[in-house]
């Protein structure tokens, strides 16, 4: 399936993380265009929920996944992460929507 309109992502995947960086980045990097099959980094975008970390989680661990990642990091947030994944779904911009909570710890 195409596109929608010139760079509308099929696909728009939310990722809430918290506290957690190096379960997160492990989380993330399989989420890479690299370990993907038959897709490109146009296909989908993927949305970091950083759920109020302390410290926040460092955008440059973005660097390097790919160009359809982008990192929001909420400030106060509430310790559920349903704020987060509703969030994360309102900037979304694919047709299709997943929702994780990355709870690797």
């Amino acid at each position: 399936m195409p596109l929608l309109n010139k760079g509308q992502p099929l696909l728009s995947v939310v990722v809430v993380i918290h506290n957690m960086e190096s379960e997160a980045e492990n989380t993330l990097l399989s989420l890479a265009t690299t370990y993907q099959r038959e897709v490109g980094a146009d296909d989908y975008e993927v949305l970091v929920m950083d759920n109020g970390s302390d410290p926040p989680f460092p955008e440059s661990k973005l660097r390097g996944l790919g160009g359809n990642f982008s990192l929001h990091y909420i400030k106060d947030a509430p310790p559920t992460p349903l704020a987060a994944l509703n969030l994360g779904a309102a900037l979304s911009r694919g047709r299709y929507l997943g929702l994780m909570i990355d709870g690797a710890r």
